[in-house]
This record gives C-alpha cells, structure tokens and sequence, in this order.
C-alpha cells in the first residue's frame, strides 16, 4: 500500500495497488489506468477478455494513444497508406519521414495486383463477345479488334457467336 498527499486538497489517500500493464499491453505502447477513471480523449482503450490480459487487474484497462499518421508524397505516389507501425501491412512497409508524418508511422504500399490482360469494353460485351489475349487464347468464332472493343495489348474480341448480318440473310433468299 502506497500513501499520496494531494496538494491541492491536503488530503491523504491510499492507492492498494496500480494497474501494470502486461505484455500485449506494453507491445501496443499502452499504459494501464483504472477503467473508472478512463484513458481520456486520444486514446484507444482494450480490455482485458479471456484470451488477453492487457493488465494485471481485471478493473484496469490499456489506453493506448491513437497515432496520428499523414501519408507524405513518396507514400501517396506509390498508392501507399500510413498506418501505426504495430498494424499489419499486406504489402511492403517503408519508413521515415518522406513516406509518413506522425510518430510511429510507417507506409503500408500494397502488393501489386497482377494486370489484367485484356480488359472487355462495352461494344465488345454488348455482342456477347470476351476479350482475350490474341497469342495466348484460340477463338472458334469471329475476332473482332479494335480500340472500341477491348482494352490491353495484343487484345481481340472473341464473339461467343457468329452474329447474323444481312448479307446472311440475303443469300438464303436468292
């Protein structure tokens, strides 16, 4: 039991024992407090569940402080997202302050995602057609190329049928 004299009343009160945060606690860089007297504004608060014990009393909490994190241009230019460092990352990370500005803060740049080859338009969706990659895929029907049609290099439209034109039309009747 530790006894404190409060200045400003002139009164002496016992605090019986302190919160004392615990590992995964101390791995967020919280600190513990008493969850009635709360972590005040700024702060993230965790509490202790069956699985995590954050402190070592059940009648505290961690507050752990929001970080405050700004991407700079070198993060924003490479469509990164700055995030606490304590946070997962599913791309690449990057420090320092020409990526982000905040304390704790890294650049979270997130993996590239594998391009499309060929990407089907409407004039070509609208004729049942699918856009694909001319020396990598065989069409049975009719290709059509174009910019009108497809998007990518090396694309063509590959209509699913072959479209009944009126030339057609005209020779079954002669």
């Amino acid at each position: 039991m530790v006894s404190v004299i409060s200045f400003s009343t002139m009164t002496r009160f016992h605090i019986h024992s302190e919160c004392k945060p615990r590992h995964p606690c101390k791995d967020l860089g919280g600190k513990c407090r008493r969850r009635k007297a709360g972590c005040g504004a700024g702060n993230f608060i965790y509490e202790s569940t069956h699985n995590v014990k954050y402190c070592n009393k059940r009648s505290c909490v961690c507050c752990v402080p929001v970080v405050r994190c700004k991407a700079n241009n070198k993060c924003s230019r490479q469509n990164g997202k700055c995030i606490w460092e304590g946070e997962r990352c599913a791309g690449k990370v990057k420090k320092g302050k020409a990526f982000c500005g905040g304390k704790d803060c890294v650049c979270c740049i997130p993996k590239k995602p594998q391009p499309i080859s060929c990407l089907t338009k409407y004039a070509c969706h609208d004729l049942k057609g699918t856009c694909i990659n001319l020396w990598k895929e065989t069409c049975d029907t009719k290709i059509l190329t174009g910019n009108q049609f497809c998007k990518g290099k090396d694309c063509g439209c590959c209509l699913s049928t072959m479209p009944v034109t009126t030339d057609k039309l005209l020779e079954g009747v002669n």
